[in-house]
């Protein structure tokens, strides 16, 4: 009887959009995120998706009420997907760092588009110089803010790859880097050499992030 209660209680939510278009890629983005994450994420019974201009020319945003996702402002109809699932991924991620979060959501939201086929986040390769670091987010000028986006996709990418995805998003969100740490030290040397990464100085952290990119593309050449 619980279980099907709590199943009942993570139910899909009714999307209203101001168009039918609207509503069909974010029932379509949540089932994608539902199937990338294995499990259901906590919603209003309704959420809506409401059309407004945005600060630092972000395109999106999920607005959570105790881990619970209750409505999705964007910029423009002609949202890309990929940019509209971002925000819906928020359901999952929860609450916590923001780089903790943000991470975890570019990774699925990268997943869900690719289940729709379409547009991923795509790395072009560039140093990021002005991130100002893995773990802590300061300043907010459009360079840094690019820069830390990308090294958080670049970090959560390779963890990724070596823990996979549904142990990155799972029911009970970490609300500390510290708690996450705890979680996945171990689990290997790939693991715990990512997990070192995040005490370094924020130059190191460069380094790392764009050797990582250049290993990247020699194995796939």
């Amino acid at each position: 009887m619980f279980p099907l209660l709590a199943s009942l209680a993570l139910a899909s939510p009714e999307f209203r959009a101001p168009t039918t278009e609207l509503e069909g890629l974010a029932r379509r983005g949540w089932s994608s995120a539902t199937a990338c994450s294995g499990r259901e994420a906590p919603s209003a019974g309704t959420v809506p998706i409401e059309l407004g201009p945005l600060p630092q020319g972000f395109a999106g945003r999920a607005e959570l009420v105790d881990g619970e996702l209750v409505a999705v402002r964007i910029a423009s109809a002609e949202v890309e997907p990929l940019e509209l699932f971002h925000e819906l991924a928020h359901a999952w991620a929860g609450d916590g760092p923001v780089p903790l979060v943000e991470g975890r959501v570019g990774v699925l939201a990268d997943c869900m588009a690719r289940r729709e086929q379409a547009r991923t986040w795509q790395d072009d390769g560039r140093s990021l110089r002005f991130m100002t670091g893995l773990t802590r987010w300061s300043g907010g000028s459009p360079h840094e803010l690019a820069d830390s986006y990308a090294a958080a996709y670049r970090w959560f990418g390779a963890m990724t790859d070596e823990v996979g995805l549904t142990e990155l998003v799972p029911q009970d969100a970490w609300t500390s880097w510290r708690s996450f740490r705890q979680d996945f030290e171990g689990r290997s040397a790939r693991v715990d050499e990512l997990l070192s990464w995040l005490d370094l100085s924020r130059a190191e952290q460069v380094r790392k992030l764009d050797r990582l990119v250049s290993a990247t593309v020699a194995d796939a050449r």
